[in-house]
């Protein structure tokens, strides 16, 4: 879903992803997985996340586990999430930066990192 969503046609490059090749939107669509926890979110959920943040495939990763936290806490005490979508907030002062994720994905040289 993260690919489809984010991997732009040359039509549809925006700014804020022209740089990213399909080979790092790879990487970090493994990266935004591994922070999902399977079965706990649907994926309407996920793909309205990322449809916030499809002109940014870094901060839809550096968020999206803050995101789900808050997504399952609110599931956790019975609220119908759609009611509270607007209130979770995906900034947190502690979450990664997107620089530091694109670089984590993808290596300081531009390589992808060999964490899998």
């Amino acid at each position: 879903m993260f690919k489809h969503i984010f991997l732009a046609s040359e039509d549809e490059v925006t700014a804020s992803n022209k740089s990213l090749e399909p080979k790092h939107l790879e990487t970090l669509a493994h990266a935004f997985g591994s922070v999902i926890p399977s079965e706990s979110l649907s994926p309407a959920e996920v793909g309205g996340y990322l449809m916030l943040h499809r002109n940014d495939p870094l901060t839809a990763v550096s968020n999206a586990g803050h995101w789900a936290s808050e997504i399952i806490a609110i599931k956790a005490r019975g609220a119908n999430v759609s009611a509270h979508s607007s209130n979770v907030s995906d900034a947190d002062s502690s979450e990664t930066s997107s620089a530091e994720v694109l670089e984590a994905a993808v290596g300081s040289d531009g390589s992808e990192s060999s964490d899998e």
